[in-house]
């Protein structure tokens, strides 16, 4: 059976990731592109930085290996003193200080 595609294909996709995601990279120029890339990197590295460690070691195992065994990952990221400061953070609603561990 033929894959069917959706009215407006990858543009429709695109644009339901813009929304979503609330940065459209692709479509500045110049200055503009500057800008949203150095609000993207600040918003990334007010990340927790095991959480983004621990994240971009699945993706890269993904890639390499297809579906990999992530449990280490996970009680690395949960297990961390940065994901309880996190909870506590959200629940009294203040930004995280993060320690990396």
């Amino acid at each position: 059976m033929p894959r069917q595609r959706s009215p407006g294909g990858a543009q429709t996709g695109y644009r339901r990731i813009v929304a979503k995601f609330g940065t459209n990279l692709l479509t500045a120029g110049g200055d503009e592109l500057d800008a949203r890339v150095n609000q993207l990197c600040e918003r990334l590295a007010g990340n927790a930085p095991i959480t983004m460690r621990v994240t971009k070691e699945s993706l890269r195992r993904l890639l390499h290996a297809g579906l990999p065994d992530g449990e280490d990952l996970i009680r690395q990221c949960y297990g961390s003193q940065d994901f309880h400061i996190g909870v506590e953070s959200f629940m009294e609603k203040r930004e995280p200080r993060w320690t990396g561990k």
